[in-house]
């Protein structure tokens, strides 16, 4: 059995296309939608769509960029996720994913592959300006990043954040323990039941270590698996900088902050090897989702058919 974990802020329709796709025997979902989002979104009930498996929805946590609410958002899925059933495997995706082979293929690939952790790791030192130690480091006041109902409100408070930084930079704050090393990349996952035992019998430490500071999402898994050396040895591409071939997620940062897909990107998208994409929006282009729904639908008749 595999878990999924969908965090959802938004688009009903495309969410729904993502639930049909995951909707599969051998598949538990779990929801969350973002408390703050629009009520016709929180009220929705995602379910109905699913036939095949159990939809447990939620909308416990107000969830900002940046935040320790996306932490707490992740490790409540997986606890949820957890206190049902003991999964093979439990997938983090967003509302804006799309799967890009059916689930009898990604079952079969992840039987394969048992044991193995799929966590993706950066090389990169610094993002925006920053050396990822910063982000833990010092105080940051991401929780108030949308706090101010005007236009460029969140590139206002981060302007203040930086200043703010700077003056912690002068005072000597740091928060981090002198010999600690932290490690970064991005916050989908796909990981077993082992690791999601640890993570959440250290929740309180992680809650506390990582409040207050800036995308510690996709930095306290990496930080955890390096501290463990198990589950670094058991990554599925076991190296510093292995790309988003180790999460099998095709996201594209070159040409955008990601790239949202497109009609003209379906070749390149269903000939690949990922097993899933990122990011699709219904606004941008809805007929590139479209696409891959047919695709995924017409393949998985064919897994039917051959039973």
């Amino acid at each position: 059995m595999h878990a999924y974990l969908v965090m959802v802020h938004k688009n009903i329709n495309q969410v729904k296309k993502l639930l049909e796709l995951l909707d599969y025997y051998d598949n538990d979902i779990y929801i969350h939608v973002d408390r703050k989002a629009k009520k016709e979104i929180v009220e929705c009930d995602f379910s109905v769509v699913c036939r095949h498996s159990k939809v447990y929805q939620y909308s416990e946590i107000d969830v900002y960029w940046g935040n320790v609410s996306q932490i707490k958002c992740e490790l409540f899925l997986l606890e949820q996720a957890k206190e049902h059933k003991q999964y093979q495997y439990y997938h983090l995706i967003s509302g804006m994913d799309l799967p890009l082979k059916t689930q009898k293929e990604i079952h079969q690939f992840f039987d394969l592959n048992s044991g193995k952790e799929f966590v993706n790791f950066s090389g990169e030192e610094k993002t925006a300006g920053l050396y990822i130690e910063d982000r833990v480091r010092y105080y940051w006041a991401t929780r108030w990043y949308g706090i101010l109902r005007i236009k460029y409100s969140q590139a206002i408070m981060r302007r203040l954040d930086l200043i703010s930084v700077k003056l912690q930079k002068l005072l000597g704050v740091n928060r981090l323990d002198k010999e600690k090393r932290l490690y970064h990349g991005a916050n989908w996952f796909s990981i077993t039941d082992d690791l999601v035992s640890e993570l959440l019998r250290d929740k309180n430490l992680i809650f506390k270590q990582y409040k207050a500071s800036n995308c510690a999402d996709e930095v306290f898994i990496q930080t955890f698996i390096m501290e463990n050396a198990k589950y670094w040895e058991n990554l599925y591409i076991p190296k510093i900088n292995n790309g988003f071939r180790a999460i099998l997620r095709n996201i594209d940062w070159k040409r955008g902050a990601p790239y949202t897909w497109h009609k003209e990107d379906f070749e390149e998208l269903v000939n690949s090897d990922f097993l899933f994409a990122r990011k699709f929006d219904e606004n941008v282009d809805s007929e590139i989702i479209d696409m891959i729904y047919d695709y995924i639908v017409g393949g998985s008749e064919n897994d039917k058919n051959e039973r």
